[in-house]
C-alpha cells in the first residue's frame, strides 16, 4: 500500500528509491509534437502512448506547483525531448480527470 506524502516507496515488490507510479505525488504527461513517435512507449497491446514521468519521492508533501516547475526544467534540459515536446500536463497522482497545471512549450 502506498502512503501519500511518503518519502520512500512502500509498494510490495518495488522498493523504488527515486520515484514510483503509485507513491509519487505528481504525474506529468508529456504530449509530443507530430512526427515524434520514436519517443512514445509501446503498450503490450501494440498501441503507442505518450511518456509519463512521476515526481521524485523526496518531493512528496511539498507544494505541487513548485515540484511541477522543477519537472518542467528537467524536461527542458533533457536532450532526448528537446524540440519534441508540445505540452506538459500535470495531475495529482491517482486523479486522471482534472489536471492541476498545463505548460505549453
Amino acid at each position: 500500500m502506498s502512503v501519500k506524502g511518503a518519502k520512500k516507496c512502500t509498494c510490495p515488490g518495488r522498493s523504488d528509491k527515486i520515484f514510483c507510479p503509485r507513491c509519487s505525488d505528481l504525474r506529468m504527461l508529456i504530449l509530443l509534437k507530430n512526427g515524434n513517435d520514436n519517443l512514445k512507449y509501446r503498450r503490450p497491446n501494440g498501441q503507442l502512448s505518450n511518456p509519463v514521468w512521476y515526481s521524485r519521492l523526496k518531493y512528496n508533501g511539498r507544494d505541487a506547483y513548485k515540484v511541477a516547475d522543477k519537472m518542467v526544467e528537467s524536461v527542458k534540459k533533457d536532450p532526448k525531448y528537446a524540440g519534441a515536446v508540445q505540452v506538459l500536463m500535470f495531475y495529482i497522482n491517482g486523479n486522471r480527470h482534472q489536471h492541476i497545471k498545463k505548460v505549453i512549450l
